[in-house]
């Protein structure tokens, strides 16, 4: 559902808006500023209330990132808008990685991560293509009065929604315990930026190696001790 509309957020720029190549550059970087910037913010957030909490959230509000796109042609609108979608995909890959990987056990991390991104990648294709090939089949559909590109934003925004509603209630619950350490070892390494998913991030590891989680379900309530490197290199652990 997002990479539906991604691919085009560029071409309505330069195709149907007639932005010059110099604001799209920077309207390109704006996203991915805001998302260096709001990403100690998350961190805290996800400290305080959990990956869970978070990545509900900011499910949440990656509908409205396309649906704002058809409210206005005014490029000081359109870089806040990009300033939202900055904040609210730091927030979702964020917490995202760092929950998925609070799912499984340090040993079979790797193997996880690998599956991970290889199902990813199918999707972005498959949303890439599926976005493409809507537009080529019914270039002058119109719904709610908007058509072309406007319309594959507008069925991104609504899928985005509709997926929220169906899977956030799955998401499994864990009782996360506060952390009492304000050591946080986190890198984050940015792997790519293209014009058709912004900026790629990846948390090498995450704020949860210097938490205590008691997890409900698989670990039957077991506790698991997380450990990792503090901001000055020294291995942090918590719990017995």
């Amino acid at each position: 559902t997002t990479l539906f509309a991604s691919p085009f957020f560029l071409p309505y720029m330069l195709n149907e808006l007639h932005f010059d190549l110099g604001l799209v550059g920077v309207l390109l970087a704006v996203p991915i500023l805001a998302k260096v910037a709001f990403f100690p913010y998350w961190g805290w957030a996800s400290d305080r209330f959990g990956n869970r909490a978070v990545l509900i959230a900011t499910s949440s509000m990656t509908s409205f990132v396309p649906l704002l796109w058809l409210l206005s042609k005014d490029p000081l609108e359109i870089g806040l808008f990009q300033a939202f979608s900055g904040f609210v995909w730091a927030g979702f890959d964020l917490s995202a990685f760092n929950y998925l990987l609070s799912l499984v056990e340090r040993n079979v991390r790797p193997s996880f991560v690998s599956k991970y991104n290889t199902f990813n990648g199918i999707f972005y294709a498959a949303g890439a293509l599926s976005g493409g090939i809507f537009l080529s089949q019914f270039p002058s559909l119109a719904i709610l009065g908007f058509s072309g590109i406007l319309l594959v934003f507008l069925l991104s925004g609504v899928s985005r929604l509709l997926v929220f509603l169906l899977f956030s209630p799955k998401l499994t619950s864990a009782h996360e315990i506060a952390n009492t350490s304000n050591e946080r070892g986190m890198i984050i390494q940015i792997v790519a930026v293209a014009p058709t998913q912004g900026a790629i991030q990846r948390t090498l590891d995450g704020w949860h190696f210097t938490r205590k989680v008691v997890h409900e379900g698989a670990f039957s309530g077991g506790r698991m001790i997380s450990e990792g490197l503090g901001r000055t290199g020294h291995m942090l652990s918590e719990g017995k």
